[in-house]
């Protein structure tokens, strides 16, 4: 009988583990309301993205994906610990481990759809009513209600 490299079997059941997570749809977040100041943000233009045969959800049908702003909020106020978490993690930041598990992350990532690459610019304080993220293995989308710039 010939043995497995226990690295080989770790990373073949983490493979499964990944691919299997990724075709379900993301978890709610529900409705939260955010006021922070702009610490960074990038506008990206709208892309269009080709479906790929085959795949579940909305990454096997060509999809646009809007024009946006990503942006790092700090300080901010308002999602508690958890729901913070998860927007970093849905919008890319890695998840913190350890001792600083239970801990509100520092920062927040925020996705603004908006044609406006001048809609936010670094130091501006800005309220957020209504927001959310949801998704799936095609991609991650955000809604919000209003967006407020605070003075």
């Amino acid at each position: 009988m010939k043995t497995i490299p226990i690295l080989t079997a770790l990373c073949v059941c983490f493979s499964c583990f990944v691919f299997v997570s990724q075709g379900a749809p993301l978890p709610e977040l529900g409705k939260v309301d955010i006021k922070g100041t702009v610490a960074r943000t990038q506008w990206t233009p709208a892309k269009t993205i080709a479906g790929i045969p085959g795949l579940s959800g909305s990454a096997g049908r060509d999809r646009t994906i809007p024009a946006h702003h990503l942006a790092v909020l700090k300080p901010y106020a308002g999602p508690d610990a958890e729901q913070a978490r998860r927007m970093n993690a849905y919008l890319g930041a890695k998840m913190p481990s350890g001792k600083d598990r239970g801990r509100p992350p520092a920062r927040l990532l925020v996705r603004i759809e908006s044609e406006d690459p001048g809609l936010l610019k670094t130091g501006m304080k800005i309220t957020l009513t209504g927001y959310t993220l949801s998704g799936d293995e095609g991609g991650v989308w955000s809604r919000f209600e209003t967006i407020r710039r605070v003075p």
